[in-house]
């Protein structure tokens, strides 16, 4: 059976899938959940145990992270929409069981219709997420991969030439650092500022972090780790530094080896809104009088930073390492 033989009317674009049933009109849409503005959205949960999404755990992050204290198969609540554009979102749990599905779907739409909504959206959380860098090469089941870069490619000058702009040195090799479970975090890091702050205050930037040999693989396969913050400086928070100079970096912050070879990340940052930081703290402080809107990073300088601090983990992802002398 074909799916024009069933829906009375089917449009298919690149984007957007429309079929009517009836006085039903349904759509299957790529898009931005942040965009959404229907008058109901539905927040699923799924157990990570389910085989079909096992490759995708973080498909429960966008959920509140209901796993870690367990959550009853017939788990419902509704919610006010945050900063979202519908009027209300029901969270709702799961089982991996075709029938469960359809049976909390049927229930959810009569209870939207019990309001009088006349739209409601049921988002394929993440799927967006695993949209990877069109540059990675394919990780064939790999969650870790280092690629050196070729000196003649396009993406190796690009990362040469801005270490070059502040930086007299010699590299002698770049690696791209392809970690599947750090991008995912930060992907989703990078949605939770945007929902926060909007595209005008996103602020992703390429930044540099010096570090020593012996830091480099704890970086890669783990993050930046905030527990050395205070081994080299804290002068504008206890946090994880990033500069915007590349021969700051190099200079003060990329220890030689043995070998005489000094390493340094280009990490890519999502700064977000930033204030002037001091080296008692060990947070973002509050923006306003809602101390759960904080400030995103702290800088040395409001209107020029050349430093940036930051808190979380996830918020930063080292892009490429530069080997040099």
């Amino acid at each position: 059976m074909t799916l024009a033989s069933f829906y009375r009317h089917v449009s298919i674009t690149n984007d957007e899938v429309t079929a009517m049933l009836g006085g039903v009109k349904l759509q299957m849409v790529r898009g931005d959940i942040i965009q959404e503005s229907t008058d109901f959205c539905n927040n699923f949960t799924m157990p990570t145990s389910c085989k079909q999404i096992q490759h995708n755990v973080f498909v429960v992050l966008f959920a509140f992270m209901v796993l870690a204290v367990g959550v009853p198969a017939d788990f419902m609540c509704t919610t006010g929409p945050g900063l979202l554009g519908c009027r209300e979102i029901i969270h709702a749990s799961f089982k991996c069981d075709p029938q469960m599905i359809r049976k909390k779907c049927k229930k959810i739409l009569k209870q939207c219709e019990s309001k009088g909504f006349r739209s409601a959206a049921f988002p394929a959380i993440n799927t967006g997420l695993y949209c990877l860098p069109t540059q990675w090469e394919p990780m064939n089941r790999e969650v870790f991969k280092k690629v050196e870069l070729h000196p003649n490619s396009p993406e190796y000058q690009v990362v040469a030439t801005g270490f070059h702009k502040t930086a007299r040195y010699n590299i002698l090799k770049i690696e791209r650092v392809q970690n599947l479970y750090l991008w995912h975090a930060y992907s989703v890091c990078r949605q939770r500022i945007f929902a926060k702050n909007g595209p005008a205050d996103l602020g992703e930037m390429s930044l540099y972090h010096g570090t020593s040999a012996e830091s480099c693989s704890c970086i890669e396969r783990d993050r930046f780790d905030r527990s050395y913050a205070g081994a080299h400086a804290t002068a504008y928070g206890k946090g994880v530094y990033f500069a915007v100079n590349a021969g700051y970096s190099a200079s003060n912050f990329s220890p030689a080896d043995t070998s005489g070879l000094k390493r340094l990340y280009v990490a890519r940052v999502l700064t977000g809104r930033y204030t002037v930081g001091n080296s008692s703290m060990k947070a973002t402080p509050p923006r306003g009088s809602d101390p759960t809107d904080c400030f995103d990073s702290l800088v040395n300088n409001q209107q020029q930073p050349t430093m940036f601090v930051i808190f979380h983990d996830d918020q930063a992802y080292p892009e490429y390492l530069i080997t040099f002398s």
